[in-house]
């Protein structure tokens, strides 16, 4: 939590910057997906809360169940919208001004924004199993529906992203400069990222049926511990891998943090230029 406000208050400064190298598509994507995320942390710091008072809890768990209810499904898109823009900039170098205009950004955007509603559609006239969906007694469907649409959603968007990785790499295959090795390498950040979101989905499934036979509550309790973790790697080691695959991005935000003390010998502010072949017709320019 405490790294997503920093890159918040990063991405801020940057882009009131007039000459900011952190202004591209996908890093506004990124500071997207930061600022909705920490929307969702009271939910899930909440959940785990311990108070005596049950109309606290009952208010705890309402907000909990709205933010899993949206928060899953959500995830899924922004993972892939991600995916989608590193692919993009392997396979369209040439195009990616048209293709990631602020038009077409706002619209990737309000789409994953309104994706839950339109997979959660049917459950919308369930309020009560929204808010309190770990009723076991009187939502028992209602939890079974909300856990398949999320594992459905997550996996079909891995294989998707799988995908896209594989045409993506094949077609820059011919360019080895160092801003295509560092797109590719995004691009399979956010593919694993995606992965290790339908893996956590998964063991949480595996729980949930495990759960149906009250012998089983060891075994329930450890894959709901392994999807913890999944989540954990996916949540935050994607966002710190990103900070280890772009050096630029991570010497700007280590001297953002350390209030403009941060020096790095090695570090060059040049932009990155890549070399004419015959996938490119002039120089890209990469941020």
């Amino acid at each position: 939590m405490i790294l997503e406000v920093l890159l918040v208050l990063f991405f801020l400064r940057e882009f009131f910057k007039s000459n900011s190298h952190f202004t591209s598509s996908y890093y506004i994507l990124l500071f997207y997906g930061c600022f909705v995320d920490l929307l969702f942390c009271p939910g899930w710091i909440a959940k785990r809360h311990d108070d005596d008072d049950d109309r606290h809890r009952v208010g705890v768990m309402e907000y909990f169940g709205i933010v899993e209810w949206y928060g899953d499904q959500w995830f899924a898109a922004w993972n892939f919208s991600l995916v989608l823009n590193k692919a993009s900039v392997l396979m369209l170098p040439m195009k990616q001004q048209r293709i990631w205009s602020p038009l077409n950004l706002t619209l990737l955007i309000i789409f994953t924004l309104i994706f839950p509603f339109i997979i959660n559609a049917a459950s919308l006239y369930e309020p009560y199993c929204i808010y309190l969906h770990i009723d076991a007694i009187r939502c028992p469907d209602f939890q079974y529906g909300l856990l398949m649409r999320v594992l459905i959603v997550n996996c079909v968007s891995g294989i998707a992203g799988i995908i896209l990785v594989f045409v993506a790499v094949k077609m820059s295959q011919s360019t080895s400069s160092a801003s295509v090795k560092c797109e590719r390498r995004l691009l399979i950040t956010a593919t694993v990222s995606s992965i290790l979101l339908g893996a956590t989905y998964f063991f949480y499934a595996v729980g949930y049926f495990l759960s149906l036979q009250p012998d089983n509550m060891e075994a329930v309790s450890t894959c709901y511990n392994f999807g913890d973790v999944m989540f954990l790697f996916q949540h935050y080691g994607s966002i710190a891998l990103v900070l280890v695959i772009v050096p630029k991005f991570r010497h700007a935000f280590y001297k953002f943090c350390s209030f403009g003390k941060w020096k790095a010998e090695s570090f060059k502010t040049t932009a990155i230029t890549l070399t004419a072949s015959s996938n490119f017709n002039k120089p890209l320019t990469i941020k």
